[in-house]
């Protein structure tokens, strides 16, 4: 098959990894194989084969078939991915309306706090530095991240905070959600999702733990309203429960 490499590449846009593209394209042009053809042709481990091949089957994009006693897998039609870019749009639609149902939820509570004071303005670069170094003394066993810019340095002050937390509480737990690709972290209690059509959030930033922070330009947040933070929790675990994340072998 000509120009594999680049069908591939192209390929991962439709939500399928390197390994993935590369198992479905084989199948595609050798017909139908062993689980042990397929390891052989793209020189990876059985049990890593095993693996793509379970994930493709999920995904209908492969059968199975009984030969002389040996399952051998097909490649189904390129259609499929048809069913799967509808499939992924009419998800990211659903979301999108539970998106702004609950944003119209938050905006009424964020009129009440206004009254109540429990939102707490930091403008300026100090103060906006003090408000991040303050997730350092959180108490969460779990913190969420949404970033809705694309600014490196942010990540890698989070970073940094990150592991003075580390220090503290050996049992953290983070994952960041983002509206582009990124590079997975280096730390290992980290990880990372790229979820596209999100909705602008109100800040570049925002981390959810025992308290919400916010980030923009020149200034920064910090929510303290139990039933607000409740809410963006469970926003947040909604999208990252709904884009099923992927192990990496």
């Amino acid at each position: 098959m000509e120009n594999i490499e680049y069908l591939a590449s192209e390929l991962t846009k439709m939500g399928l990894d390197k390994r993935e593209s590369m198992t479905y394209l084989t199948l595609l042009e050798i017909k139908a194989a062993t689980a042990g053809q397929i390891a052989k042709k793209l020189m990876i481990s059985r049990p890593t084969t095993y693996r793509v091949l379970k994930k493709l089957e999920e995904r209908e994009l492969i059968s199975k078939t009984r030969d002389n006693g040996r399952t051998r897998f097909v490649a189904s039609s390129p259609d499929r991915f048809l069913r799967v870019l509808k499939i992924q749009r009419r998800r990211a639609e659903e979301q999108e309306r539970e998106f702004l149902r609950i944003i119209s939820i938050l905006q009424t509570k964020h009129q009440l706090l206004s009254s109540q004071n429990e939102i707490k303005i930091y403008t300026g670069a100090k103060e906006k530095r003090l408000l991040m170094e303050d997730i350092s003394s959180t108490a969460a066993d779990k913190i969420r991240v949404f970033f809705c810019g694309r600014e490196l340095g942010e990540i890698q002050k989070l970073e940094r905070i990150y592991k003075n937390i580390r220090k503290r509480k050996s049992s953290i737990k983070i994952e960041e959600i983002y509206p582009v690709s990124v590079p997975g972290s280096c730390l290992k209690y980290v990880a990372r999702k790229a979820v596209k059509n999100i909705p602008k959030l109100p800040s570049r930033v925002l981390v959810i733990a025992d308290r919400i922070y916010a980030f923009e330009k020149n200034r920064g947040f910090c929510v303290e309203q139990k039933g607000v933070i409740k809410w963006f929790r469970f926003l947040f675990d909604y999208i990252w429960n709904l884009y099923v994340c992927e192990a990496e072998e």
